[in-house]
Order: C-alpha cells, then sequence, then structure tokens
C-alpha cells in the first residue's frame, strides 16, 4: 500500500481547492466532505474544553484554507451542529509570527504592542521583497 506524505496531501489539496473554486463538481464534493471532517474535529476539541455552549472563536491554518469558502462554510456548518456560538475569525497573522509569538512567550518575553507592530511591518516589508 503506497501512503500519501504531507508534501503530497498538501499539492493535491490546493489542486482540488482550485477546482472547486472554478466549479468543478467533483472537486467541491471533496472539499465539502473534507471541511465536514475538519469541522468534526473542532467539534471534539470544542467539546473537551467545555466551549459548545459558549461564543468561541473558531480560526483556522493551514494551506488547505487558502480554498475559503469551499471548505471554510462546511467546517463551519458541522461544527455549528454541535456548537451553535462558535465564530469563525481568519488568523490575525501568518503562521510563522504565531510561531516566533510562541517561542517568546516560552521565553517569558513580553509581547506588547510596540513588539506585534515591529514584528508585523517586517513581515510585510519581506513579503513585498519576494
Amino acid at each position: 500500500e503506497q501512503r500519501i506524505n504531507r508534501v503530497q496531501l498538501a499539492s493535491v489539496a490546493q489542486v482540488v481547492g482550485e477546482a472547486a473554486n472554478a466549479g468543478d463538481q467533483v472537486a467541491r464534493s471533496i472539499m465539502k466532505k473534507a471541511g465536514t471532517h475538519l469541522g468534526k474535529a473542532g467539534v471534539v476539541v470544542l467539546l473537551r474544553l467545555g466551549l459548545q455552549s459558549v461564543p468561541t472563536i473558531v480560526s483556522t491554518a493551514g494551506g488547505v484554507f487558502n480554498a475559503g469558502n469551499v471548505i471554510l462554510e462546511p467546517m463551519m456548518v458541522r461544527i455549528h451542529r454541535d456548537c451553535p456560538h462558535a465564530i469563525y475569525q481568519p488568523p490575525r497573522f501568518p503562521p510563522v509570527i504565531g510561531a516566533l509569538f510562541l517561542a517568546m512567550q516560552s521565553l517569558s518575553i513580553p509581547i506588547t504592542n510596540d513588539v506585534k507592530t515591529a514584528v508585523i511591518d517586517t513581515h510585510d516589508i519581506w513579503e513585498r521583497r519576494k
């Protein structure tokens, strides 16, 4: 049995997401099913944390979510079935900035508004240079 690795899966997810957004019905069906499964995983987390009955922000990470609503909508429909007060909010920062902030927290480095602004500004400058 041949297994697919993460890189291969990510590239397939991108192609399927693009096809779904272009209107391909098979791709849309795949993304709907994937979104539903991701929503079910989100429900498990919310239930274990006891957050099913209170307004709770749900966010995402990972390239599959670049597909947008074709995956986000079925995910949130599934989450709302068990956690009707969940609210989707796109990530505030790219993953690399989140990793930096987690590293800073682990070293007890305060993350002030000035630090956030400097990091984000630096990231934006770097992105424009690409």
